[in-house]
């Protein structure tokens, strides 16, 4: 079981960056959901500099997201080398449905030993983490499944009309 820091947010950010390339240790949950959260802020502020004051620096943008794989895919094998789960699990992205739903299970499963998740972590802390990694992928599939229903009705209207 990977000990708790007690620090969040900027400090985790940060460790997730340094030990990009370390794929064997292990990351307890509260290590891990902090990077998540400040990093998803991260890339939205990028997002929305590069679109709303200097399209230029859109080009920041997709360099960051590429180099935020090492991070990112270094994090989720440390969590599931935690919670006790194979690393195949993180193959599960590429699934449909199913298996992002299965991967987001044995990322926010208990480390080995423990019986709550979130231990050691700070009630903000707590409610940001249930709410960014449950709450928000509900509403972005709410979204992308609405926004593909419009897309289509537009093509099957611009269809039967041309």
């Amino acid at each position: 079981m990977a000990a708790n820091t007690g620090k969040f947010f900027g400090h985790n950010f940060f460790k997730g960056w340094k030990k990009s390339f370390d794929l064997k240790s292990r990351t307890n949950y509260a290590d891990y959901s902090s990077f998540l959260v400040l990093n998803f802020c991260v890339i939205t502020l990028i997002f929305l500099f590069s679109w709303f004051l200097s399209k230029e620096t859109f080009a920041f943008l997709i360099i960051y997201l590429i180099a935020d794989l090492f991070p990112m895919t270094s994090l989720a094998l440390r969590r599931l080398n935690d919670g006790g789960s194979h690393p195949k699990y993180l193959l599960a992205i590429f699934g449909l449905f199913g298996g992002w739903w299965k991967l987001r299970e044995r990322l926010a499963a208990p480390s080995s030993g423990e019986i709550d998740p979130m231990q050691g972590m700070g009630r903000v802390e707590k409610i940001i983490s249930d709410t960014f990694l449950w709450g928000a992928p509900e509403i972005a599939g709410i979204v992308i499944g609405f926004s593909f229903t419009i897309v289509c009705l537009a093509l099957y209207f611009i269809s039967v009309f041309i």
